[in-house]
């Protein structure tokens, strides 16, 4: 608008400096600050037509040839001012002389009648007084006497009540007292047949007795019985574990070729040859035998040369890994050495400053809660424009925000849609309406659900297809 109109010298807030330290309270409370300066009223004029062709917003405007012909105007009425000035106090001293003579010839006559006066409006207080405490006395009298007649009628409608509910009760305690009798001539035949119940009720207790003993001695043999099962099973289970202990132990035994003699076959014994043996002592002493002669005997040479082979293997191996590993660990150094350079370029940060609108600069730290919002998401914004994300999750973002603001930020999402995707979590219907679908979390028996609703298709149902009626 500058360039387009000349005579615009801008902003007061910037025709001027301010101190760091005061710059907050004075942009707070200081709103003249965000007026425009320009020359004239006419240009003025001009500005404030522009805006409202363009639609833009509000300004306002301070003109210089207004303040100009203000002061001109104000140093004539000054001179005028004190002329008149100067004849008020002649008049005023006239009238002030006039007075006291007024006064000096009036001062005896106007006591006596002001006494006069004070004693009639002192009588007339104190009748008045009078009065209004007899009226008070009579309403508050009237109020007892209707208090007293409410409660004589509630005490007589309570009698009446008292009086039927002693009838109800009397015919309830006469009907009480046949069933008393009834209830006695019951005891009486149950007391003459209790001896015979009691010789009963012994009996079945040391039959019961008896029962239980019996019972008592079963468990204990099935106890024992059960022991002994366990016992035995444990030791089946042993056995078998050592049978495929030895038979693994078995199948793992070898023999190895001395020089030129062939191979032996090891012998197994048939299920025959073990039922023949009858004492095992005797195999576990053959055992121990054929353990101390194998220690007697010579090296195996072929046992010796596969494992000079396998050492061989072993070691070229290690040097494989040895320098494998040393690579690794000069690529995990560089590594470290690029990340502390990479993290050292970002240490120092951001200033992020916002000019609200009529406001002068601010430091983001400065901004109330809902502008913090605003200028957050205008950065998202801009960001987004310049290299779109198909992909945002925004939670509560409107929580501080006002109506209007809410519907704005509403519609440019809404508008971006086109090429990305917006998850939002809000509690505000402005965004609910403007959504495409509306996702709701719930919890019932302690199982989380959710259910998706497309708000336009039940905007443009009917309630009575919605069962609402």
């Amino acid at each position: 608008m500058s360039g387009r109109i000349p005579g615009i010298y801008g902003r007061l807030g910037d025709l001027g400096a301010t101190d760091e330290k005061y710059e907050v309270a004075i942009s707070s409370y200081c709103h003249a600050l965000a007026y425009i300066v320009v020359d004239s009223i006419d240009t003025a004029q001009e500005c404030v037509n522009f805006l409202k062709r363009q639609n833009i917003g509000v300004a306002t405007f301070i003109g210089l040839e207004k303040q100009k012909l203000l002061e001109e105007n104000v140093s004539t009425f000054k001179t005028e001012y004190n002329g008149v000035a100067e004849k008020d106090g002649k008049v005023e001293a006239e009238v002030k002389r006039l007075h006291n003579i007024i006064v000096e010839i009036n001062n005896h006559k106007l006591k006596a009648q002001q006494n006069k006066l004070d004693k009639i409006n002192k009588q007339l207080d104190e009748c008045a007084s009078a009065i209004t405490k007899a009226q008070e006395a009579i309403k508050t009298a009237d109020r007892n006497l209707k208090k007293a007649q409410d409660s004589v009628f509630c005490t007589e409608k309570e009698i009446k009540d008292t009086e039927k509910e002693v009838h109800g009760l009397t015919e309830e305690l006469r009907s009480l007292e046949n069933k008393a009798t009834e209830v006695i001539k019951n005891t009486n035949a149950a007391e003459e047949s209790l001896p015979e119940i009691q010789k009963e009720h012994l009996n079945l207790l040391q039959e019961l007795k008896v029962i239980q003993n019996n019972e008592h001695a079963l468990q204990k043999d099935a106890l024992s019985v059960k022991l002994k099962l366990e016992q035995i099973d444990g030791h089946i289970a042993e056995h078998n574990s050592k049978i495929k202990y030895w038979q693994k132990e078995i199948s793992t035994i070898s023999l190895h070729p001395i020089e030129d003699n062939p191979v032996e076959e090891i012998s197994v014994l048939s299920p025959e040859n073990l039922e023949a043996v009858k004492n095992p002592d005797s195999i576990i002493n053959q055992i121990a035998l054929l353990e101390a002669q194998c220690h007697e005997m010579k090296p195996n040479i072929g046992a010796i040369a596969e494992y000079k082979k396998k050492e061989e293997l072993y070691l070229q191996r290690v040097t494989e890994l040895d320098k494998i590993t040393s690579e690794r660990d000069n690529f995990r150094q560089a590594y470290e050495n690029l990340l502390k350079q990479r993290l050292n370029e970002f240490m120092a940060g951001i200033m992020f400053s916002v000019q609200p609108p009529k406001k002068s600069w601010k430091k983001i730290f400065n901004l109330s809660g809902g502008e913090k919002t605003l200028s957050s998401l205008a950065l998202v914004f801009a960001l987004h424009r310049y290299k779109p994300t198909p992909l945002y999750f925004m939670d509560e973002i409107d929580a501080a925000l006002d109506f209007k603001n809410v519907s704005i930020v509403a519609f440019y999402i809404h508008e971006q849609t086109k090429n990305a995707q917006f998850i939002i979590i809000s509690l505000r219907n402005n965004v609910f309406e403007i959504s495409d679908r509306l996702i709701g979390i719930y919890k019932t028996y302690n199982i989380t659900k959710s259910v998706a609703v497309n708000p336009k298709e039940i905007a443009s149902k009917d309630f009575v297809e919605l069962g609402l009626f």
